[in-house]
């Protein structure tokens, strides 16, 4: 016959330390699974960003070229993807109304914001300008004087305008970006 000792310390070590195990490697995957949650959102996040970003920035670009076709053509404007806007009250804008406050020609006085807007669409989002005239500045390297032969005799003096260019963005997810900037309109040989 053959006698078993057993010893009371060493009853159940190995369930213990497996448990023990157990436990430390779920939390480690319990961890592994939140970092890895915060990078996707985090990625998700900076897609977005840099999508209402880039549409932000196409609106810069975008508004000195139909402002200066404005300008060009005389407020006969042919922009089949654009859209202009009152800011007022939303309502589309004529293209005269839109080349008369580029030019100037419309003070703001009650009721009246001397403000265009542009709009377009970029697949599913919009890209929205505010355009506000905001001066004007003698062309350099032209004469302050009128007539005073250093420009030439007779000639009048050439002027830039200055155009605010306020742009704003969207993206699918809420994403939202806003963009400021300064247009300098220099006329083409010929004047404004």
């Amino acid at each position: 016959m053959h006698i078993r000792k057993t010893y009371k310390e060493e009853e159940g070590y190995i369930l213990v330390t497996c448990l023990v195990i157990m436990v430390v490697l779920t939390l480690v995957g319990i961890m592994a699974t939140n970092t890895s949650y915060m990078e996707v959102t985090s990625s998700v996040n900076d897609r977005v960003a840099k999508s209402a970003f880039y549409r932000a920035d196409s609106g810069v670009y975008t508004a000195p070229k139909v402002i200066r076709e404005s300008l060009d053509e005389a407020a006969a404007l042919n922009l089949p993807n654009f859209q202009l806007i009152n800011p007022v009250d939303g309502t589309t804008e004529s293209s005269s109304d839109f080349y008369d406050k580029m030019k100037g020609y419309i003070d703001a006085g009650p009721g009246v914001d001397p403000s265009s807007t542009i709009s377009f669409q970029q697949n599913t989002q919009t890209t929205t300008v505010n355009i506000l005239q905001s001066g004007s500045e003698p062309l350099e390297g032209e004469s302050v004087e009128f007539l005073s032969g250093y420009g030439g005799t007779g000639q009048a003096m050439a002027f830039t305008v200055l155009y605010r260019l306020d742009s704003t963005g969207t993206a699918e997810g809420n994403g939202v970006s806003n963009i400021e900037s300064m247009y300098k309109y220099i006329p083409r040989p010929g004047g404004l």
